[in-house]
């Protein structure tokens, strides 16, 4: 999953949990046992969505040109 992001417009309504929700049901039903991402290090309103949403951060940390990635997983 990478750079997923909602309009602002359309943020605290649950469509993007939705839409996540789906997403995973789709996953799991085609055999998938987890799925990983990452976020940026530092930006808490995408770790929050992803936290809220059963992903945790795996402990590793990638550098980057200007900070670092945060991979994160859930197992489904």
């Amino acid at each position: 999953i990478g750079f997923f992001m909602m309009d602002i417009s359309y943020q605290r309504k649950g469509i993007a949990t939705k839409m996540i929700g789906e997403m995973v049901d789709y996953f799991k039903e085609c055999g998938f046992k987890k799925i990983e991402l990452a976020v940026d290090e530092g930006n808490k309103q995408s770790e929050s969505f992803w936290q809220k949403n059963h992903f945790i951060k795996t402990g590793e940390k990638f550098k980057n040109s200007f900070s670092a990635y945060l991979p994160m997983e859930r197992k489904i």
